[in-house]
């Protein structure tokens, strides 16, 4: 199996535009600081939870000025709401929420392409070209490296086990990656009309035909990983 450990940065097309593209892993030394540079998105939030007890609570404390009782619950309740909300959007289902149909169906083609296993590393290429997905639509995911794209991977596949045979009702079981690539440019344009019921019902149905492929494409993958590993496995 390629080895992909060395370097995650990779070469995404001939497009000049795209060149290289890194992961976060590349560019911070740990995840912590990762993390703390998504959070300067939130400094007003994190102003705000700072000063708003400055402004209620010490007056009251200090018998300076009278507060409402009524202003010091809904202060309280707004605080309360802000820190539980930040620690959500760092989780999976803020982001496969994000990424709505188009983005699975963009991040379902690229484990199809480009094949990889229970390997974190093996996700590197993946999550380089889902990581320029994201930017292109102003998304800035908390996605660190090759594994948080893998359990990632997981938690969209979780209501099918790996060991589950892809339906052979499916439509689109048998299409090629460029196929599913434009199906996610036809099929889930944002212009599309998704108030319409039979639409919406043929979307869903793409989508879990693409999420399909994706798990056996991943567990044949992962058998062969295996194998190389330890021979004496094969059967």
């Amino acid at each position: 199996m390629k080895d992909n450990t060395s370097q995650t940065t990779k070469l995404l097309n001939n497009n000049e535009a795209e060149e290289h593209v890194a992961l976060p892993c590349d560019r911070y030394s740990s995840r912590l600081t990762f993390y703390l540079s998504l959070t300067e998105n939130y400094l007003m939030t994190v102003i705000f939870i700072i000063v708003t007890p400055i402004m209620s609570y010490v007056p009251l404390l200090l018998g300076l000025i009278g507060i409402p009782v009524v202003y010091l619950i809904a202060s309280f309740l707004i605080e309360l709401l802000l820190i539980t909300t930040i620690p959500f959007t760092f989780s999976y289902e803020f982001i496969i929420k994000k990424m709505e149909l188009a983005g699975q169906m963009k991040f379902y083609s690229e484990i199809v392409q480009h094949k990889p296993c229970s390997d974190p590393a093996t996700w590197n290429t993946v999550g380089c070209h889902m990581k320029l997905y994201f930017q292109e639509h102003g998304y800035n995911m908390p996605l660190y490296d090759g594994s948080d794209y893998y359990m990632l991977f997981t938690k969209m596949a979780s209501p099918l086990t790996f060991n589950t045979e892809p339906n052979p009702a499916s439509n689109l079981s048998q299409n090629t990656v460029g196929n599913i690539e434009q199906s996610n440019n036809d099929q889930f344009d944002g212009g599309a009309t998704i108030n319409d019921k039979p639409q919406k019902e043929r979307q869903l149905v793409y989508l879990e035909t693409a999420k399909e492929k994706a798990i056996q494409t991943f567990r044949e993958t992962e058998d062969r990983h295996w194998v190389s590993l330890y021979p004496e496995l094969a059967f």
